[in-house]
């Protein structure tokens, strides 16, 4: 069983994740890596992915578990070596014990870039708050959220804002809140990067790649 870290970055950020899923599964037979497969009527590679991004999201911090007994830097180096340059394995390791990444996830780290923002202000009035309301369209509708408690942290630097988000159950999409702070505050957003998901309680969230460096304190 091994964890891995990979991009998703570029043209690949528009997948969706099935079509993510199917990615993987060519990518792992053209490098001649062998992963478990399920039992039933339509068997499938023993993949587990963290939650997924909304499509278009670039992410350079996913997660995914495989059923493989491949050694981890031979797995990286076939995987790399057959993917394409938005679609990298960054670092694994092997697990004692397989980890649930979709219902351990408790929080993401994002970083948005704007342009012609207010984005300070727009970070101090959030936290500052004790509600924020966003506006979005769900299914052709429009539709209002209550989201102040699942935003765990907001850091401005000039037109970057780093933001911690709930992600998982319950679930804060990084794309609505930028696009609610661009309408609120100014200018657009011009670009969404997901760097890493967390694990834990709200008061001691961890990143997943501790799993990837096992000196890392836990």
């Amino acid at each position: 069983m091994l964890i891995f870290k990979f991009t998703k970055t570029g043209g690949v950020a528009y997948l969706s994740h099935l079509d993510l899923l199917r990615t993987f599964t060519r990518i792992f037979r053209r490098a001649g890596i062998r992963v478990a497969f399920s039992e039933g009527f339509h068997p499938h590679m023993k993949l587990f992915f963290a939650p997924p991004l909304s499509v278009g999201t670039e992410s350079v911090g996913e997660y995914c578990v495989a059923d493989t007994a491949e050694e981890p830097r031979a797995f990286l180096q076939k995987f790399n070596a057959c993917s394409m340059p938005d679609l990298q394995c960054l670092a694994c390791a092997a697990l004692e014990k397989k980890i649930n990444l979709a219902a351990e996830t408790r929080a993401a780290v994002y970083e948005a870039e704007f342009s012609g923002c207010r984005v300070r202000e727009a970070a101090e009035e959030i936290l500052a708050s004790a509600t924020y309301e966003i506006e979005f369209t769900a299914k052709g509708k429009p539709a209002r959220k209550e989201v102040r408690q699942q935003i765990f942290s907001l850091r401005a630097e000039g037109d970057r804002l780093e933001m911690t988000l709930a992600c998982g159950e319950p679930n804060l999409r990084a794309d609505r809140l930028c696009e609610n702070i661009a309408a609120s505050y100014g200018g657009e957003l011009t670009r969404l990067t997901r760097t890493d998901l967390l694990f834990g309680p709200p008061e001691n969230l961890q990143s997943f790649s501790v799993f990837l460096h096992p000196e890392s304190p836990r």
